[in-house]
Parts: structure tokens; sequence; C-alpha cells
């Protein structure tokens, strides 16, 4: 079914948050959640297990601002809350790359279909059997061949496997202030950064 009105008129993801608040007494949390990749299993496609790094920790702190016979002594009036997150992930991907197998890297392309065999730029005609002779391949086509990794992979998909590690940090800060003017009426300011 689509949305209710008060979330505007296109389909996605929805978000809502919701902050704490100070109270009469002070308040706190601090805590850490940990994924690690000593802790998981290899997957079905992988050839080793890939990195994951996952430390989310942070602190929190609500309360009154007051000062004791002078102002908001009774702590009913002026209120904040604060906290700030940091999150250190990095996690493993396997990846799959097409890279010239050794026969090509060799010279030899008689496993591509004959139309796509090379020609002799001497001669203009085609290297018999697609194979190109070792003292005809440039030093320069070598040495660009050899930028490319041997292939370790039979499956589909390619040739190649190997695993990549991607960072994502992040660190978040908020600050929110509450003053309670009277029974029906309340004035909130928030600050929310997240980097």
């Amino acid at each position: 079914t689509n949305y209710s009105a008060e979330y505007g008129q296109n389909s996605g993801a929805i978000i809502n948050l919701a902050l704490k608040s100070g109270t009469k007494e002070f308040h706190g949390a601090a805590y850490e959640f940990v994924r690690n990749d000593a802790f998981d299993a290899r997957a079905f496609n992988a050839i080793t297990k890939q990195k994951l790094r996952f430390n989310n920790w942070g602190w929190n702190l609500g309360g009154p601002l007051y000062i004791p016979g002078k102002f908001n002594a009774d702590k009913n009036k002026l209120f904040v809350f604060g906290g700030m997150e940091f999150k250190r992930y990095k996690q493993g991907a396997i990846n799959t790359w097409t890279v010239p197998v050794m026969a090509i890297r060799g010279g030899n392309l008689s496993s591509l279909p004959s139309a796509q065999w090379p020609k002799d730029p001497l001669t203009g005609q085609v290297f018999p059997g697609g194979v190109i002779p070792q003292n005809r391949i440039s030093s320069n086509t070598k040495r660009l061949i050899d930028n490319y990794p041997a292939p370790n992979f039979t499956g589909s998909g390619g040739n190649y496997v190997f695993p990549t590690t991607a960072p994502n940090n992040s660190n978040e800060y908020i600050i929110k202030g509450d003053y309670i003017i009277s029974n029906r009426h309340q004035v909130t300011v928030h600050y929310l950064r997240d980097y």
C-alpha cells in the first residue's frame, strides 16, 4: 500500500528519527559493537575468507543544566543531551576478473575464433594457427602483459579471483537542548553531524 500523506508522494525508504532528551537526573551510556572475520566462515565462492572489521563505539549523556540556588535549581526547565559515535568499517569483497590465460600471454591465440587471430603486419596474412612466434612479440607487449596477474580460478564469471578491502569510516555527533517554558510550550534545538 502507499505511504500516508505525511511521508510525501514518492516511494522508497522512510527513516524516522527520535532523539533522546535530558531528564532531571544525569543518565548516560557507553557502548561498543564488534564484528570480525575471526567469527565468520569462508563464503562459498571465495578462495580465502574475506576480511571484515567493524567497530562501532560511542557514548551519550543527558541531564539538567542548572546553577544550584540561582538558575533551574529544581531541575525542571532546561535539559541537555549529547553524544558521539564512531564507526570503523573495513569489509572485504571477492572480485572476479578476466585476465589473459597463459597460452595467450605467450602469443598462442588459437583458442580464439579464427576471425580474431592476429595478422602479421609484415605480410598482412593471419599468423599460422593463430600463434605469434616468440621473436615477433615486442618487448613493450611483454611488459604490458606482465602487468596482468596469472589466472587462478576456473569457475564462471572470469579466471582471476582476488579479495579487496574497502574502508568506510564515520563519526557522528549530536547535541540537543530542551527548554520547558510552560506545561504547554517547549523549545527544542538540536545539532546533528554525521561525517
